[in-house]
């Protein structure tokens, strides 16, 4: 049945299919990010796949992860999918920063397909929008960092929504659109049936994606119970709302364009010996700054984790290392944060190399930089 058929009975009241519970063809257990899996199982049951007592199909059927036929359902897969959108390539973040208030124009002054879990794609989304928006001096000393010129929590809330809320019948992806006047967050979808723009202003929900916001709670700072828009309108009181039904759900934050007024301050650099840069591989050259390519060779770093990646790897690159003890080194609790934030991007980039090619999830994997 396709998806224009089920929306329509689903319009009729002869059922309610969540799409986020069906099975995602040519997926199967070999897809399932075993690591990201395993945080989950520790963060939400205190105990890892393997101590259920059971085969871990069947764990992931219990857990509505896998259908009864071996697929991923599509939250497994957005979820904990080594690589989600080798199946479902239209669910990603498509970000713009443009110069000026229209979408016409032939310039922007950044760009970025956001791609990955819900996980990684709502903290890479955060980054692109706190990288791309100015921060305010607001009072603060000269030499402070400033505030974020819109709401970080509500751009935190409103982001949450878009990919926990969207509808997954559609294939499109989510926009987000920085102007010079406003920033707009618009997901595939209008709003369920018995929710309009006045009630969600008082917290009224429908879940129309009831297995994503139960992982989302479980993962994530959300909470699901209808309060993100209150605490975004409340952060921010002149968000504005567009539902177009069956098509999209758009929201608009404008700037503050005429507070802005950039913050200024220069970044202490770490101080390396010289000798110290010739023992451990380091070039350092006049920046003072260890690898000052580093953001070229991982575009997809996340914004404020540079020093740290470049510990990781100085801490990496005459002997390897395994992930608990990159972890400990870098300051990681999570498992899961420091797969998605530092190991992952710096893999993916070919910068940390594995010991066992062979066999990724070996017990005595460990990993070298080469850098």
């Amino acid at each position: 049945m396709d998806a224009a058929r089920i929306k329509e009975l689903c319009a009729l009241g002869e059922g309610r299919y969540h799409a986020d519970e069906h099975g995602v063809d040519r997926t199967s257990l070999t897809d399932v990010d075993m690591y990201a899996l395993n945080d989950y199982l520790e963060q939400s049951y205190g105990k890892s796949a393997d101590s259920f007592g059971m085969p871990i199909d069947q764990l992931l059927k219990n857990l509505q992860i896998m259908t009864d036929d071996g697929r991923l359902t599509l939250a497994g897969l957005l979820f904990f999918g080594k690589r989600p959108q080798m199946y479902e390539p239209s669910f990603v973040i498509k970000a713009v920063s443009f110069f000026g208030n229209d979408m016409g124009g032939l310039e922007y002054r950044n760009s970025k397909d956001i791609t990955g879990t819900i996980p990684r794609m709502f903290e890479m989304g955060m980054d692109f929008l706190t990288g791309n928006l100015h921060s305010l001096q607001a009072g603060q000393s000269f030499n402070s960092v400033g505030k974020l010129e819109i709401s970080e929590v509500a751009l935190k809330e409103l982001l949450q929504n878009a990919l926990v809320h969207r509808d997954y019948l559609i294939d499109a992806p989510i926009r987000i659109m920085i102007f010079d006047n406003r920033v707009e967050i618009v997901s595939p979808g209008g709003l369920p049936k018995g929710v309009d723009l006045e009630s969600i202003r008082f917290g009224k929900t429908q879940q129309r994606n009831r297995l994503m916001a139960t992982l989302c709670a479980k993962t994530m700072d959300y909470r699901g119970l209808g309060t993100g828009i209150i605490r975004a309108t409340k952060e921010v009181p002149g968000i504005q709302f567009f539902n177009e039904e069956n098509s999209q759900f758009k929201v608009v934050i404008r700037r503050p364009i005429d507070d802005y007024e950039p913050t200024s301050y220069v970044a202490s650099e770490p101080s390396i010996r010289r000798e110290d840069e010739y023992r451990h591989g380091i070039h350092v050259g006049n920046s003072g700054i260890m690898w000052p390519d580093l953001r070229l060779r991982c575009p997809d770093l996340p914004k404020g984790e540079d020093d740290t990646a470049r510990k990781l790897l100085t801490y990496c690159k005459t002997v390897p290392q395994g992930i608990l003890e990159m972890m400990e080194h870098t300051g990681y609790k999570s498992r899961t944060s420091f797969r998605r934030r530092l190991f992952t991007p710096l893999y993916e980039a070919g910068l940390l190399i594995p010991e066992y090619p062979d066999s990724p999830n070996s017990p005595k994997q460990r990993y070298r930089s080469v850098y």
